[in-house]
């Protein structure tokens, strides 16, 4: 089972649509790859959002839950 879930930026309304089996755990991944310059995803779009805008500024929200790919 995995879940598809929406990032929106509340400032500017931009949205991030990703999936993840474990969808709690890669919200927290992508919070800690926008301030850790170690990973290979800090210089991605999203993360630099985050910076530029504060993560509090972001909605994380569940939109589907699926039973297979």
């Amino acid at each position: 089972m995995y879940q598809v879930y929406k990032i929106t930026n509340l400032l500017n309304n931009m949205v991030y649509i990703g999936s993840s089996v474990e969808v709690e755990r890669r919200w927290r991944q992508h919070k800690q790859a926008s301030i850790n310059e170690n990973d290979h995803h800090y210089n991605y779009p999203l993360m630099e959002a985050f910076r530029d805008f504060g993560i509090n500024n972001f909605k994380f929200e569940i939109v589907e839950t699926c039973n297979g790919y």
